[in-house]
Order: C-alpha cells, then sequence, then structure tokens
C-alpha cells in the first residue's frame, strides 16, 4: 500500500540566475506536472524536486500524473536517481534497464540498513525515514528486477529474497545485517534473514513496518460489518428522506436489490480476476524460466498482482538468534474512500487481523512490539514518520559516539 500527496508549496523562484527553461515538448509536459504538483509557478529542468519543497509523497503523486499524462512507466523511485527535469527527460527516453539494485536514500556511517521495496515495488516512501537515521547508518533501498512489460520477473518470496541477498552481499559481503521494509517488504527481509542464516551470516535486526505474516488469520465477520455498517448508513439516509411513507418503501426494495446483485458481481468478478491473474502469473513463470518476453497481444501484470501471487504460497520459517521488530501503525489517516479490508489503504493492520501480533509471535522467537503514531501508509509519512524513527534507534544499536549524530529533524 503507497498513496502520494502533493509536496510543500513553495514560492516561485523564477527570478533564480540560474534558471533553465524546457527546450523539448517532453521537458515541457513535466514542468507542467511539476508545477502543478510543487504549487510553483515556474520550473527550471536543472532545478531538483526536493529542493522546490518535494517530499516523498509528492514524489510518488507525481510519478503516478507522469505515467497517467504520458502513457507510459516508469520506476517509483525514479526521483531518487533522477530529481530533476532534465535527469527524468533522460530516463523516459532511453530503454528501461532491467536487474535489481540497490539505491542509497541516505549516506552516513559504515553500517547499512536495507529495506525492501514495498507492495507496488517503491521504495521512495522510507525517504522520510532515512533522513531520521541516526548519521552512523546508511539508510540503502532495495529494488525490484524488471523486464520488459514486466514489473517484478520473480514470483515467489524465497526467489525475491534469493536475489536481493546476493544484492545486498555485494555492498555488504559480511554480517551482522539489518533488514526491514513497509509491509511486504518486511515479510521479504524476514525471508532475507531465513536465507543468510543459512548460509551463516549474523542478522542483527528485521524490522516489520506493519505487515502479518501470510498465515496470520483477518478478524472473523470483519468484511460482513464493513458492509452491515454501510447498508445501515444506507437505510438512515432513507428513512430521513422528504418523501412519502410508499416512495420510502420503493427505495427501499431498490436499495436491497441493488446492493445484493453489487455483492454478487463483486464475488464473481474478484474470484474470476484471481484465477485470471493466477493463469497469468503461471504463464509469466514459464515465460522467465525459457527466457522470453511478455507477449504483446497480453495485458501486462502489475506489481501487486505477482506479489499477491506469491505470498499464499509462503510459509515464514521459525527463526532464533534474531531480533524482530514488528512496528504496528495505530491509526488511519481519515481521507477519501473506503478503507480496505485487505489493508492497502491507510487502515493499521491491528484493526484488521485477529492475532495482535500478526502472526510474527509463531515465527520469531525474539519479537519486540512497538506502536507508532500513523496508519499503515501514514507511519512513513510527515509527521508520523518520526515518531517510527525514535522507537526504531534503542534496536539499531547506535554506539554512544552517533547518537549526537542523529538528523537534525529529530532534535
Amino acid at each position: 500500500g503507497s498513496e502520494g500527496l502533493p509536496g510543500k508549496p513553495v514560492t516561485n523562484g523564477s527570478a533564480r540566475p540560474d534558471y533553465v527553461a524546457p527546450t523539448s515538448d517532453l521537458e515541457v509536459q513535466l514542468v507542467s506536472i511539476w508545477q502543478s504538483t510543487l504549487g510553483v509557478e515556474r520550473v527550471g529542468i536543472n532545478d531538483n524536486f526536493f529542493d522546490l519543497g518535494g517530499n516523498s509523497l509528492g514524489a510518488l503523486n507525481m510519478v503516478s500524473e507522469v505515467e497517467r499524462s504520458l502513457a507510459v512507466t516508469i520506476d517509483p523511485d525514479v526521483l531518487i536517481q533522477s530529481p530533476t527535469i532534465a535527469g527524468l527527460g533522460k530516463v523516459l527516453s532511453r530503454p528501461k534497464p532491467s536487474g535489481p539494485g540497490l539505491v542509497v536514500l541516505q549516506r552516513g556511517g559504515a553500517r547499512n540498513l536495507f529495506l525492501t521495496h514495498d507492495g507496488e515495488g517503491a521504495t521512495l516512501l522510507y525517504l522520510g525515514l532515512a533522513s531520521l537515521m541516526p548519521r552512523g547508518i546508511t539508510v540503502v533501498g532495495i529494488t525490484p528486477p524488471t523486464q520488459p512489460r514486466v514489473p517484478l520477473a520473480l514470483t515467489s518470496i524465497e526467489e525475491m529474497a534469493q536475489h536481493y541477498v546476493r544484492c545486498i552481499r555485494q555492498r555488504q559481503p559480511q554480517g551482522p545485517y539489518l533488514l526491514g521494509g513497509l509491509c511486504a517488504g518486511g515479510l521479504i527481509a524476514y525471508e532475507m534473514a531465513v536465507q543468510l542464516k543459512q548460509l551463516g551470516e549474523s542478522v542483527e535486526l528485521v524490522v516489520v513496518m506493519d505487515g502479518g505474516t501470510p498465515q496470520a488469520q483477518v478478524k472473523p465477520g470483519l468484511r460482513f460489518m464493513q458492509r452491515h455498517q454501510r447498508f445501515s448508513e444506507a437505510i438512515a439516509t432513507v428513512q430521513t428522506s422528504e418523501h412519502g411513507k410508499v416512495k420510502r418503501g420503493w427505495l427501499f426494495v431498490s436499495m436491497l436489490l441493488q446492493r445484493g446483485y453489487r455483492a454478487c458481481a463483486w464475488e464473481v468478478s474478484s474470484r474470476m480476476y484471481v484465477c485470471f491473474a493466477g493463469m497469468r502469473v503461471a504463464l509469466l513463470r514459464r515465460l522467465l524460466r525459457g527466457n522470453r518476453p511478455w507477449p504483446m497481444w497480453l495485458r501486462p501484470l502489475t506489481f501487486r498482482e505477482i506479489y499477491q501471487y506469491a505470498v499464499p504460497r509462503y510459509k515464514p520459517t521459525p527463526l532464533t538468534g534474531m531480533r524482530v521488530v514488528l512496528a504496528r501503525a495505530s491509526a488511519a489517516e481519515r481521507g477519501d474512500g473506503d478503507r480496505s479490508v485487505l489493508g492497502i489503504d491507510d487502515t493499521p493492520y491491528i484493526d484488521i487481523y485477529d492475532d495482535e501480533l500478526l502472526g510474527w509471535g509463531d515465527v520469531a522467537a525474539e519479537l519486540a512490539v512497538i506502536d507508532v503514531a500513523g496508519g499503515h501508509s501514514s507511519m512513513l509519512w510527515e509527521p508520523h514518520v518520526s515518531s517510527l524513527a525514535v522507537a526504531l534507534r534503542p534496536f539499531l544499536a547506535v554506539e554512544s559516539g552517533d547518537e549526537s549524530g542523529d538528523r537534525d529533524a529529530l532534535q
């Protein structure tokens, strides 16, 4: 679950002597999107998105708007390495590279905190948290491997973890390792720890940010309760209408029929969707084994479709001798739209699952639980992210000399 919001509005910087105007149609379009997202009257092609007031949420929102307006698909983390119009234009003008990689979110000391992408493939959402980590730690995001028209070229949690373990060992050949991630990223990070331990490496910490195991049970009757609440609200609307009794009676019957039809249609379409997505992932597995491209005539899978195929097929291995920190979100940000039972929006997982430990108590022998401000996604947004950063610091085993080097935002 990653949702974007506009960046902070800043004053017009058109009077700067280093302003460079767009020179191509693509740059003109990108400038227009940036102006709208940032609330800036004029943007030069060499201006840094984050220097203009953009933040991680604004960046995700901007990337979404670029994809919608230009009918392209780009990595959610593109702004980390190309934070200017000129750089972004070059990225959009060249073929998309494949393969997994690491992106430094915050440079610090010799110790690395590796944060795995979320269920949408993004690591950009960790920028706020990374900026609040102690100076003794370098925060590194793990990005997914891709292929043309394939947003995630791995189809199981074990394969993802194996791939990412090889990736992080290129930067840090030996432990102890610090791993983590939001929801999907936390689950993958746990399997990475399993595989690192099997290789004889030391894993100091795994941070699971509001994520559960595939075996964690959803609260019984949760979906029924949500439907019942919406139905009760609809009944109240009919009862308080100014129509006569007969008209209200017809409205009530019509509402019953419509909601019954929608419920049945939703169940059927959901099952068909899951079945069709499963068949396409099975095709993807065969294509990946044969090193063949995704067919042009078939709609590509989304990142989340591939990930959701992998999750129910994964069972975490119980581990000892390793600290697992479960950072639970406490309250959702209230916004437009219903809160999803799947937790894709900002609903805290503790409100969704029957087990307050979200399944981790069954697999992690050394489990610590921290409750932080914000919801499932907004725990990484301002102003809640500082709550998460402060809660994590005691588990990072920072040397005393680094404590005074915490980021200014936490002082």
